[in-house]
């Protein structure tokens, strides 16, 4: 999900490391998920009750009581042995098969090592996820077939990344810099002349006094968007981009299955809330019009298409931003898991494929929350755990709060009205809890 470990901002790794637990939803009888770290017997207690499972039906366990906290398999032989002895008897509904939050080179070692690889395996053992999930890649295929993407340009730190901001600064008086490889706007910082323009997207804000060269290249320098890092001989520097931003431009997304012989499937599309970083979704998009929603999943099935025609195959998302001239503009496509993944999954589950004719979700992340068991104990005083009967409620999706003391959540509800009562509901109950 970055280029280097190093490229994730210290405060948000907690986060970066309970990511994958959200798939955990994705689980039925008999599966056995590997996390990072250990997850709470009470949440996925929780969880199954939710799903209508079993706690013991499923299997989950941590690198962390392993020889390593490391993904790479040859660094836990042990591992290793344990998941070949459990898959050494065959499922009673099909074959073991591997699915991951992003399939890179280490998840395909896991693959040759438990006998699990397939067609498509020394595609993705070639890089295919950081292919898929680079922003300069996605700019280079887009522009080629034809996407209407954000003017920009492809950089290194220093002179080339002073000229191109110098550049397309006047355009609209912002711009945002984003690292080639991260996720969520961890990377990205927002470079504005004009201290009325707000900067969504971006975890970090740059004002210049003005749009000299000058001032540009002290102002990017204060913030750590200097020179290029002194490297070996013969290493490349990372790759930035500079883009063009379009204040009051809403943010959108969509998530698709891509399978490898058939043409891809479009799964779920909605709002991105950005407080200013992505904290969630509003489902289906409801700030689009009609014609702006068929255009936004015909170009997302064409885009996830064009991924396909390079060889990946997988879970799929794009976003996009509707200007408020009404042009919809294609910002990045990343071939892992996204934020609604799980929630797809889930929901397909409970409520049925057809869930985005039924019912609207909202979502929040990073909620601030008391410890598990206290939040269980509010939800249920204030009724507001999700009813199977009804189909509506709220699901606590992720439960952070020994690590962050947040959690994720979806509220369910008949009408966009009744989604967010929910919310305000829940709200009102944190802050008494």
């Amino acid at each position: 999900m970055a280029a280097r470990l190093q490229d994730i901002p210290e405060q948000v790794r907690p986060y970066y490391h309970a990511m994958a637990d959200r798939l955990l939803w994705t689980l039925t009888d008999g599966d056995i998920a590997v996390v990072a770290e250990p997850v709470k017997k009470e949440f996925l207690s929780y969880m199954c009750a939710v799903l209508g499972m079993q706690p013991d039906s499923i299997s989950v366990l941590s690198l962390d009581h392993h020889e390593r906290t490391s993904w790479y398999p040859g660094h836990n032989p042990s591992l290793v042995a344990n998941l070949r002895s459990r898959i050494s008897s065959p499922r009673p509904d099909g074959d073991w098969l591997i699915s991951s939050y992003i399939r890179d080179r280490d998840v395909v070692a896991w693959e040759r090592g438990l006998g699990l690889s397939n067609a498509s395996s020394d595609t993705f053992a070639d890089n295919m996820a950081e292919l898929v999930n680079t922003k300069s890649v996605f700019r280079t295929l887009a522009r080629s077939a034809g996407f209407p993407i954000a003017d920009g340009r492809v950089v290194i730190r220093g002179d080339e990344m002073y000229d191109a901001v110098t550049e397309l600064l006047p355009v609209t008086g912002a711009v945002i810099v984003k690292q080639d490889m991260n996720s969520g706007g961890d990377g990205n910082v927002f470079v504005t002349s004009d201290p009325d323009i707000r900067g969504d997207g971006a975890r970090w804000s740059v004002h210049t006094a003005g749009l000299e060269k000058t001032e540009i290249r002290r102002a990017l320098s204060e913030a750590g968007l200097g020179a290029p890092p002194a490297i070996p001989a013969g290493c490349s520097p990372a790759k930035y981009i500079v883009e063009v931003f379009h204040p009051r431009s809403l943010s959108f997304y969509a998530e698709l299955s891509v399978p490898p012989d058939a043409p891809p499937r479009l799964c779920n599309y909605g709002d991105l809330r950005m407080t200013p970083l992505w904290s969630g979704f509003e489902i289906p998009a409801r700030r689009l019009t009609a014609d702006q929603r068929e255009r936004l999943c015909a170009q997302a099935l064409r885009l996830a298409g064009l991924a396909q025609s390079i060889g990946y195959s997988g879970h799929f998302d794009c976003d996009v931003i509707l200007t408020p001239g009404g042009e919809l503009i294609f910002n990045e496509f990343n071939g892992r898991a996204g934020g609604a993944t799980h929630m797809d999954v889930l929901c397909r589950r409970l409520l049925g494929d057809d869930y985005l004719d039924q019912v609207v979700l909202h979502t929040r992340n990073s909620v601030q929350a008391p410890e598990f068991r206290k939040l269980m104990l509010s939800l249920e005083e204030n009724s507001l755990h999700f009813e199977h009967a009804r189909g509506t409620g709220i699901i606590v999706t992720q439960d952070n709060t020994a690590r962050t003391g947040t959690i994720e959540y979806v509220s369910v509800g008949r009408s966009h009205d009744e989604a967010a009562s929910y919310e305000r509901l829940l709200e009102e109950a944190l802050s008494c809890a």
